[in-house]
């Protein structure tokens, strides 16, 4: 079984208050390993015998093993085999301070704690008296490099948070940054959503204005009409892409398309006043070739009259025969 599986047995132990049995897994560890057992550390057990009182405290360093061994038999009730054991692991730390020559007196301040509560114990006054001086200096010792430790500690905290304001301003900046870029792109949005809105009211009034004007020029002719709309309409359009330059093409190809459109309609409707034996009508707008004579005849369909004398069987308005 491996050294730290039996000090996890020693600790289950103690934790159950199973002293006797504690101790024996400890004393034989220490036994059968030897020099590397005894370089084995421990946290101190918490022991109904060990009641830290005044200025004297123990402190978070692990223990040997020879030690850990003395507090059990200081609980079994066996405090002289307890001093025993306290007092050579001093001894040796205190070997490792003179070996030193004093450049570095540091020791397990534990060590000395409960070498001096056995002593309290034990009553031996001399003992404490020699152990104390040594102890408090280690003590202060401890806790000046305690505090240096903690300085450090504080002093890595605050440029820690140093560093975390600092890419919090960075931060805030790119943040800033963001939002003005954002607002500056909906502001471009905007601006393009207007123009956007702006060329489609444009486009529509300008179909508009070519349905207006195709519709009045369709009320002007006789017959196809419809076509006659839709002929004008590819004209104005033409026109209109036309000096729109960009799109000149298709704009002289409506121009054109609407023009010979207009042709067909004008020609047709020639056709139609022809084919009916009456005069071929004028263009609408254009003045009559000559006024007509007073009233005679008139027209079946809109009632224009015509006098007697007038050659003609059709109107030369609609094209309708004369009654």
């Amino acid at each position: 079984m491996s050294p730290q599986a039996r000090l996890e047995i020693a600790r289950w132990c103690v934790k159950h208050q199973l002293y006797p049995l504690a101790y024996e897994v400890i004393w034989k560890l220490l036994q059968e390993g030897g020099g590397s057992a005894e370089d084995l550390r421990v946290a101190p057990p918490v022991l109904p015998t060990v009641t830290p009182t005044g200025p004297y405290q123990l402190v978070p360093q692990d223990i040997r093993l020879s030690v850990f061994l003395g507090l059990l038999d200081q609980v079994l009730g066996r405090r002289e085999p307890a001093e025993k054991l306290f007092s050579e692991t001093v001894n040796a730390e205190v070997e490792r301070m003179l070996r030193r020559a004093g450049y570095q007196l540091q020791g397990n301040l534990n060590h000395f704690f409960y070498l001096k509560n056995i002593w309290v114990q034990l009553h031996q006054e001399q003992n404490l008296e020699k152990l104390l001086p040594l102890y408090i200096y280690l003590q202060e010792e401890y806790l000046k490099n305690l505090d240096q430790q903690q300085r450090q500690k504080v002093r890595a905290i605050q440029e820690k948070i140093t560093i975390l304001k600092q890419q919090q301003e960075e931060q805030e900046k790119t943040l800033a940054g963001l939002n003005f870029e954002i607002r500056r792109l909906q502001f471009k949005l905007f601006l393009n959503s207007m123009k956007f809105l702006a060329v489609l009211l444009v486009i529509l009034l300008i179909l508009v204005g070519c349905g207006v004007k195709a519709y009045y020029h369709a009320e002007t002719v006789i017959t196809y009409k419809t076509f006659a709309f839709l002929g004008k309409y590819l004209e104005c359009l033409g026109w209109v892409l036309c000096f729109s330059l960009i799109l000149v093409a298709p704009g002289v190809t409506m121009l054109l398309g609407g023009q010979l459109a207009q042709i067909f309609q004008r020609q047709e409707q020639h056709l139609a006043a022809l084919s009916g034996g009456g005069a071929v009508p004028a263009p609408a707008g254009a003045p009559p070739d000559a006024a007509p004579p007073p009233a005679g005849r008139r027209c079946s369909r809109c009632g224009k009259e015509y006098p007697e004398s007038w050659a003609g069987s059709f109107c030369d308005d609609c094209g309708a025969p004369l009654g």
